[in-house]
């Protein structure tokens, strides 16, 4: 059996800035004591591309975000992909743009 963390709270004393240096020390810390993986809920996040729902504007603002903080991969969980048309939207207009930043 294999162990991992989930971080999913960042309100950490220091404010956005020590989000990096705390997630640095908190993955050093969690691999020299032998943990399998880290997760981070910005990461691994739940979008729900609809009307009602997401936005694929959001979308983006969020991957910007994350990738000032050196993120580089986002996993997302869409609970409405088996209407296809939010999957085709994610490839149209956040894809796109995210490949160009």
């Amino acid at each position: 059996m294999k162990i991992g963390v989930q971080i999913y709270y960042y309100d950490w004393p220091g404010g956005t800035a020590s989000i990096g240096p705390k997630l640095t020390e908190i993955a050093r810390t969690e691999e020299e004591s032998g943990f399998h993986s880290l997760w981070v809920m910005d990461v691994l996040s739940t979008i729900r591309l609809a009307p009602d729902g997401t936005s694929p504007a959001e979308v983006l603002s969020l991957c910007e975000r994350l990738q000032r903080f050196g993120i580089d991969h986002v996993i997302f969980n869409m609970p409405n992909v088996h209407e296809i048309r939010p999957l085709e939207i994610l490839g149209e207009e956040v894809i796109v743009a995210v490949a160009a930043m």
